[in-house]
């Protein structure tokens, strides 16, 4: 999307949108913003969550994302 100059919704969980976020585009950035996200504990294998909140910064609602998403419609 950000190649062609798209509006872009990003879902971030453990990432960090600031360095991987949408850019040269439009964007809105869907996350919760919990005290241990981002935190990019990548490992060989299953990704494990250290802090034990069992990815709940991967639980974003549909309706935040639904919301950023219309405002581009």
């Amino acid at each position: 999307s950000s190649a062609l100059k798209r509006p872009v919704v990003g879902i971030f969980g453990p990432t960090n949108p600031a360095w991987v976020g949408p850019y040269n585009t439009k964007g809105a950035i869907a996350t919760i913003n919990l005290d241990c996200s981002p935190c990019y504990f990548w490992k060989k294998g299953r990704l494990k969550c250290n802090e034990g909140k069992n990815f709940e910064c991967m639980k974003i609602p549909v309706d935040t994302v639904y919301k950023l998403v219309k405002e581009f419609l």
